[in-house]
This record gives C-alpha cells, structure tokens and sequence, in this order.
C-alpha cells in the first residue's frame, strides 16, 4: 500500500452518529452496532469528496477502514486535480467533481462481517467512473481476514469459483459475452477474486466495470452458494452452519 499527500487546501470534517439496528430491519440477519461516519472533504473550487465508513469500535478495524478510505480520497483528488488543470474554463464549468461512497455490511457468522464499499466519482472522462470494493473482518480477534483465512483450501476455492462464475457471467450477459474476457478475468488467481463479500450461506464475488464486460453491464455480482465451495471447506469460524 502507498500512502498520498493531499497537496490542495481543503476542509475534512468527519460526522459521527449510532445507527439503530432491529430485527425487523434486517430480518435475514442481526448487524452487530457501529457507528457510520463520514469523511467528508470540500474545497471551493472542486473537487469534492464524501465517503461514508462504518465504525466498529475495534482498534485494528477501524484503522483499516479509515486508511482504506484515505487512500481512496487521495488517489482521487490528485487524478481529479490533474484532469481538472488539464481542461477549458468551459469544461470545468460544466463538470461535476466529486466522489460519493456509500457501504454495506453483511455477516457470515457472529464474529466475521464483510464491508461493501460503492464508490462513485467522476474525474473529467466521458462518463463517471465506480467501484465496489470489499473488506471483511474478524471482530473477535480485531483482524483484516484474507482470502486464505476462508477457506482450508484456498487454491480449491479458486479452482470452484473461477468454474461457477464463469459460467454464470457467461448466462448473466448473455449475447453481449466476451468468452475470452471473461476466461481471463475469472481464471483462479486472487486478483480476479479480490472483492469477495461474504453472507449467510454464500459468497456475492463483486468485478469491477469493464472487467468481464462492457460498461453497460455495470459491476457484475455473481452469488455463489457456500455449498458450491463445500471441497474447498470454508472456514466454520467464518461461516456458521447452514
């Protein structure tokens, strides 16, 4: 990981406030509490940046979290700057420099909750740009967990979700569906299989846009159920039992 510089005069503030959680609010699952915050940062004269990040009260965590969210800032507003020197006076004008990020949290088991990051931005292209970036924890043991912390066997994990998704990225597009795209952006390595969420009985394997398909087709998330990577035999402190 690299760490950036702001380098323009900007104003952070960061909002704190307890998000109430009951059952009927997320009947599929108990939440554990955090808090959301917000990091926001405005400059008068653009661009602007508004990321929302949830707060466990775990030291470790929350240092992950909010130096993932840094980065994100950062990396941002330097190609933001860039672009924007680069540009007419007519152009910056009609330009809407920001970034926005939301998240969501799922829980596989009691002590394990993955993080879901969608991050929105737009930095002088034809179109804005986002992404969906994922980070998953052990709240009992304040810890990041890795893809080789899921899975007793990670390569065969790999191995059955390079298989399954795909597959299934081929249904998902349809007649749109590069084979040899898809081929070499599910092929079982951890860079293809980064943005792993995990839930109840399953795993959602986020890809970015213009990875498996046009831009059209968005991020595609492609489920796979937990039953599908049995021989790769998932973590029981990570999933608990279907």
């Amino acid at each position: 990981m690299h760490y950036y510089k702001l380098s323009i005069a900007c104003f952070i503030a960061v909002c704190t406030l307890v998000l109430p959680y009951s059952a009927s609010a997320v009947p599929a699952q108990q939440l554990p509490e955090y808090q959301n915050s917000t990091l926001q940062i405005e400059n008068a004269k653009r661009p602007s940046v508004s990321i929302s990040y949830p707060v466990f009260g775990k030291k470790n965590i929350d240092k992950a979290i909010k130096f993932f969210i840094n980065n994100q800032a950062a990396a941002y507003l330097q190609m933001a700057n860039e672009n924007f020197e680069a540009m007419d006076e007519e152009s910056r004008k009609l330009a809407q420099w920001d970034m926005n990020g939301t998240f969501t949290v799922t829980q596989p088991s009691e002590d394990v909750v993955s993080v879901v990051f969608t991050i929105e931005s737009y930095s002088g292209g034809a179109h804005g740009n986002y992404s969906e970036e994922v980070l998953n924890f052990d709240l009992k043991t304040d810890r990041e967990l890795q893809f080789q912390d899921l899975f007793e066997e990670p390569s065969v994990a790999l191995k059955l979700l390079s298989q399954y998704c795909a597959s299934a990225l081929k249904e998902k597009i349809g007649e749109q569906a590069d084979a040899d795209m898809i081929t070499y952006e599910t092929y079982p390595t951890l860079a293809n299989f980064s943005e792993i969420q995990l839930a109840p009985g399953k795993v959602i394997i986020h890809f970015q846009p213009y990875q498996v398909a046009p831009w059209v087709e968005g991020a595609p998330q492609i489920t796979v159920p937990l039953k599908k990577l049995s021989e790769a035999k998932p973590e029981a402190e990570v999933f608990s039992p279907n």
